[in-house]
């Protein structure tokens, strides 16, 4: 492959602000990754849940500062948005400590020193008192590992579950329709109560959805999104590649496109 970091852009008339562009499988490779950071202060990697190399995400001292500032920002916006801008959280999700390369636990870490945070395990949530309004935290994977347990958990009316997606690999495949379901059943949530998050360890951004967004992914405003199409070109609108320019992601200066095909509007 090309080692070159950045591959070249044809002339664009959609508002496309760079020339060039990281295709994010180039972070797979050893190489490009060393290229974008001198003074590495953090190193995240993918899960790896579909593909055989884990992708590599290096940060600096600044980049991360600068990550934790958008997603903490992004993070009080959503639950503000959702009038639960008060309560305290449940995490399914590892600490640091046991998830050391995740950027997920690393949000959910920063998460824990705004918020009180308590970590559970999927096997110690059933006994778990929960005696007021929480936001519940777990990948798609967790939560179908509680359903298929039989775990039945009433949530304090008031209650949010975030799901992060994420059960290739881990766990037998749902659909995300049927994971609301499993979770509206579980923990005596309607649709409305469930937020969905996208995000992957080589951004320095998330995207939530929930029902009151029309069934859309919001980035925070400060990111541009673009998709690449099928002519190689990328539009503000559109069925293609996810493209994302996020000025505070300080280590890469160029838009990261993504594999993941998506529906702009």
């Amino acid at each position: 492959m090309d080692t070159e970091v950045t591959a070249q852009l044809p002339p664009l008339k959609t508002g496309f602000p760079q020339s060039r562009y990281l295709p994010i499988e180039y972070l797979r490779e050893p190489e490009v990754v060393r290229s974008l950071v001198t003074n590495e202060a953090k190193l995240f990697r993918s899960s790896g849940t579909t593909a055989r190399h884990r992708a590599q995400s290096p940060f600096s001292h600044f980049g991360i500062q600068s990550y934790r500032k958008a997603a903490l920002k992004h993070f009080r916006r959503v639950l503000s948005q959702a009038g639960a801008s008060g309560h305290c959280g449940i995490s399914l999700i590892p600490p640091v400590t046991e998830w050391p390369d995740s950027s997920l636990a690393q949000m959910l870490e920063w998460i824990g020193e705004q918020w009180p945070l308590e970590y559970q395990t999927v096997g110690g949530l059933q006994s778990f008192d929960i005696g007021e309004p929480c936001f519940l935290f777990g990948t798609g994977f967790h939560f179908v590992s509680l359903w298929d347990q039989g775990v039945q958990k009433a949530l304090p009316p008031g209650s949010l579950v975030i799901e992060t997606g994420g059960t290739k690999g881990r766990t037998r495949s749902v659909s995300r329709s049927e994971l609301h379901g499993m979770i509206m059943k579980m923990f005596g949530v309607s649709r409305q109560q469930i937020i969905s998050e996208y995000g992957m360890a080589e951004l320095a951004c998330q995207a939530y959805l929930d029902s009151d967004m029309a069934n859309r992914y919001c980035f925070p405003q400060h990111v541009r999104v673009f998709v690449e199409t099928a002519y190689k070109r990328f539009e503000t609108a559109g069925i293609g590649s996810l493209t994302v320019l996020d000025p505070l992601r300080i280590d890469v200066q160029e838009p990261i496109r993504t594999q993941d095909i998506v529906r702009l509007e």
